[in-house]
């Protein structure tokens, strides 16, 4: 018959379950063992799977979540001893009794509850297929529906090892739910047979194979649950059943007419009619319900017809039910099994296998990258000997005649004898710096401190502007001995390169002359074999790397299995051992004038003269730093203590309040700087004071600028005068013409006989040194 209608397939009900960290119970049965890393991922990710497969989300993302949960902790649960306990309730409920609650610690039933939710699924998701009445959605329904099948028989496997065999998960209700899931795949086969107009013998027997399965399958399930046909879930199998009833039952009547058997025509069409008014009775779906309701007026019609005809004609008699012959079936549907999930977990080791693969892992790796490394090594060094020996010839004579000259001169040995002292008078240089900047640190902290106590009232700025100066002075002596020890350094290991060079030409023999040919043969020789010894204990690598877990399960994680596998490499290590020593010998008996490199030796020579003056001039810098860096440290001191007197006249005056005024206008434009005042001698000075001298001094009018009225001009350095003519300086000079003054002291010569002019300080430019030209330059040690 030509197919004009698809009926609502039913869903069966999930059961429910207790959250549960399956991740966590796994990981701590499978401490110290280890695992690769797509093992670990798959641990990890058990309970989210897990999540997921109890979400009663009827989809195919949750019956594949299903699968792998089921497969990744089956193969887990194979490796170690897990202890958790699974707690699972029963689907649909009698009546307003509570769910039936089943705990079991028993990893079979587990399986049983996801296998269940994952047959539901599966029903679900093939329902869906059938919307389309193209063939492939029909196939792949029909394939689902088989695997639903296979699902509840697994089910039904699990639940009876694991002895929790009641409620959804007894024997008689799963094994209805593998019928059921069988019956509908026929039934969709049916359906699509007639709809690519297969003949209508292999649609009655899918037809009768679909009513058999599914008539006492459904009536089973209502059973089960105790429900009545409502319009509940229990309504999809009623009608699916009556509409699998009705297709055989019109399919067989139709080939009772070419037989004459009107009487049984009759006797189906009427089964087939009654099947269809219940099926149309209980759809809960309208445009269901509307079709199936078509279908019985057109199919009434025709027995209204067949039961006129054979009172009129036939007179026939109609059988009953029971007297009806039994229709011919096909069973082609079976239950399908998922692809298994590969087992990532078969390289699992417990913790002392784990510990013997961490040691053979480690050992073999140290023993591959040492051997790579230097076989690299000595091919490099073996090309270049064999560029040198057939790429130059002998010392020309100029290099000869200037190392004799050398020897003559005992320039060596000069050198050698300068270096030592240069590193030390380096060290004490670096030494007095840090020592003459230590009062810059002191008067910085001090200032600090007293910023902190007078807050905003504390404004000095002419000489604040003096001690960024000498802060950046000291900047350019720590940049300048930075650039005379690399300098130094520079001097050593050029010195180095030509210690080398001159032993190398010395020790060189004049003949016999060198057969480039036969040494380069030899060498090719050597390294062929460290090639292949090389490639050999790849090779052992590699079949370690596939065989090394076996080794060790077979040798329990002992010693002697980690042992097993790393001799493997001995006899290639020897190989390559050898090579080493023959790669040797060859250079020491062919080291020639031939293997001189001539360049390196010209360069070496020629840089004797550039070392020997570069000594001069950091023996020159070294003395002339020394001497500057005193004459800082002492002009550095004698600021610090300038600097105190002015902070113990402004304690005074900020004691009397006359400088309050002046500090709160100035507050926003200043830059704190500190001297350091003994906090007993600060102590002291406050004691001089009774109160009545503060009174008499606060009603004083001082004039903002603490050091007086008149200018004084220094030619020299200001801080180079005694204590008492330097606070009388200080008293006289006002504040505005003191912020155009500047201490000055003299310039360092430099030491290649170029003299720097003079400079004064004015306008409070940056006081110190200039520095000396540059490396490279003209000269080599920076300025002062």
């Amino acid at each position: 018959m030509e197919h004009q209608f698809m009926p609502d397939f039913p869903i069966v009900p999930m059961r429910k379950s207790d959250a549960v960290d399956v991740t966590f119970a796994c990981t701590q049965a499978m401490n110290g063992c280890l695992l690769e890393k797509n093992a670990l991922s798959a641990l990890q990710s058990l309970t989210s799977l897990r999540k997921e497969a109890t979400s009663h989300e009827f989809s195919q993302s949750h019956r594949d979540a299903c699968w792998k949960y089921i497969e990744i902790l089956s193969q887990i649960w194979s490796k170690a001893q897990i202890h958790l306990n699974f707690v699972w309730y029963d689907t649909y409920l009698v009546d307003d009794k509570k769910p039936v609650k089943y705990t079991s610690s028993s990893l079979d039933f587990e399986k049983a509850n996801i296998l269940y939710n994952m047959a539901c699924s599966d029903m679900a998701l093939a329902a869906s297929f059938t919307k389309s009445s193209s063939a492939d959605s029909l196939k792949s329904a029909v394939q689902i529906f088989q695997q639903a099948a296979d699902a509840y028989q697994k089910c039904l496997d699990a639940s009876q090892i694991s002895a929790q065999n009641k409620g959804d998960l007894s024997p008689k209700r799963l094994q209805t739910l593998v019928t059921m899931a069988l019956g509908c795949a026929h039934l969709v086969m049916h359906i699509n047979a007639s709809t690519q107009g297969k003949s209508e013998a292999i649609q009655l027997k899918l037809a009768v194979g679909a009513m058999n399965q599914l008539k006492p399958s459904v009536e089973a399930f209502k059973a089960f649950y105790g429900l009545g046909v409502t319009y509940n879930f229990i309504s999809n199998f009623v009608a699916i059943k009556n509409y699998a009833i009705y297709c055989a039952q019109s399919l067989a009547a139709e080939q009772c007419v070419p037989k004459l058997e009107y009487g049984e025509q009759i006797a189906r069409l009427q089964l087939a009619v009654q099947a269809l008014d219940r099926a149309a009775s209980i759809s809960y779906n309208s445009a269901s319900k509307g079709a199936l309701k078509k279908m019985h007026t057109e199919l009434n019609a025709r027995l209204k017809e067949a039961t006129k005809a054979n009172n009129d004609i036939y007179m026939q008699s109609i059988p009953d039910e029971k007297a009806l012959a039994a229709l011919p079936e096909i069973l082609a549907a079976k239950p399908i099994e998922m692809e298994k999930l590969p087992d990532i977990f078969g390289s699992i080791l417990p913790a002392n296998m784990s510990s013997a693969l961490n040691e053979y892992n480690s050992k073999v790796g140290v023993i591959m990258n040492d051997t790579r490394m230097v076989c690299g090594t000595k091919n490099s060094e073996g090309e270049a000997f064999c560029k040198q020996v057939c790429g130059n010839g002998q010392i020309p004579q100029d290099l000869m005649n200037r190392i004799a000259q050398i020897n003559s001169t005992n320039v060596c040995a000069s050198i050698s004898s300068q270096l030592p002292v240069v590193k030390k008078m380096d060290l004490e240089t670096v030494t007095l710096f840090e020592k003459a900047i230590t009062s810059l640190d002191s008067e910085n902290a001090e200032e600090r401190r007293l910023k902190g106590q007078y807050g905003y009232q504390w404004v000095r700025t002419p000489s604040e502007q003096a001690a960024l100066n000498y802060r950046k002075d000291a900047e350019k002596f720590r940049i300048a001995l930075k650039q005379a020890q690399d300098i130094d350094k520079e001097i050593e290991r050029k010195y180095g390169v030509i210690n080398t060079q001159m032993q190398i030409a010395q020790s060189a023999k004049a003949t016999p002359q060198t057969n480039p040919e036969e040494v380069v043969k030899k060498w090719k020789d050597i390294e062929e074999r460290r090639r292949k010894a090389l490639n050999t204990m790849e090779e052992i690598y590699l079949k370690n790397e596939k065989d090394k877990i076996n080794v060790i399960k077979g040798g329990n994680g002992s010693q002697a299995a980690v042992l097993s596998l790393l001799n493997e490499f001995n006899e290639p290590k020897g190989q390559i051992q050898q090579t080493l020593f023959d790669q040797d010998m060859l250079i020491k008996q062919n080291r020639t004038t031939s293997s001189i490199d001539v360049a390196a030796l010209r360069n070496a020579l020629n840089s004797i003269d550039e070392v020997m003056k570069t000594l001069e001039q950091s023996f020159q810098f070294h003395k002339d730093a020394q001497i500057k860096i005193a004459e800082f440290q002492r002009t550095c001191n004698e600021f610090q203590e300038s600097r105190q007197q002015e902070a113990m006249r402004m304690v005074q005056q900020l004691s009397n309040g006359t400088i309050y005024q002046q500090g709160q206008q100035q507050a926003q434009q200043f830059t704190p700087h500190q001297f350091q005042i003994p906090q007993q001698q600060q102590q002291q000075q406050y004691k001089q004071y009774p109160q009545q001298q503060y009174q008499q001094q606060s009603q004083q009018q001082y004039n903002p600028n603490p050091y007086g009225q008149q200018q004084t001009q220094f030619k020299t350095n200001p801080y180079t005068v005694d204590t008492q003519q330097r606070q009388n300086s200080y008293a006289q000079a006002p504040q505005q013409n003191y912020q155009q003054q500047q201490p000055t002291y003299g310039q360092a010569p430099q030491p290649y006989g170029q003299q720097q002019p003079q400079q004064q300080y004015g306008q409070y430019q940056q006081p110190g040194y200039q520095p000396y030209q540059p490396y490279g330059q003209q000269g080599n040690f920076p300025h002062l």
